[in-house]
């Protein structure tokens, strides 16, 4: 399936002391569900103006938000997670990355929310 593309450009800010290859092995063997955690995260600000933008790669690490912020007011947020899996030659697998893209966008419509296109969720996840 192809896969819609964006020319939304991610700034990369690389984890300063990620895991080694031998600790992510140990760890791949066996991951298990919500246990370890990638070294990296994807953000993306949003607003009235100048809509998505300032996208980073950046270390996986707490959230700052406002006190302020809608989510806590008023519960008006997403979260999306994806599944990543070893295929026997090694490769890195994203289970159906395409699905969650969709759920996404459906979830902001859902919640009067601006939509992520398709494409900049798909960059994030690659």
């Amino acid at each position: 399936m192809n896969s819609p593309k964006s020319s939304f450009l991610f700034k990369i800010d690389k984890h300063p002391s990620p895991l080694s290859d031998k600790k992510r092995e140990e760890i791949l063997k066996s991951p298990g569900f919500g246990q370890f955690f990638i070294d990296h995260m994807a953000l993306i600000k949003w607003t009235k103006d100048k809509g998505w933008h300032d996208a980073i790669i950046s270390q996986y690490k707490p959230l700052e938000i406002s006190p302020s912020s809608v989510i806590l007011h008023y519960a008006q947020g997403i979260f999306e997670g994806l599944k990543a899996y070893r295929a026997k030659d090694g490769r890195i697998l994203l289970f159906r990355p395409e699905a969650n893209a969709q759920r996404f966008m459906e979830s902001a419509k859902r919640l009067a929310m601006p939509e992520l296109p398709k494409g900049i969720f798909l960059d994030a996840a690659n």
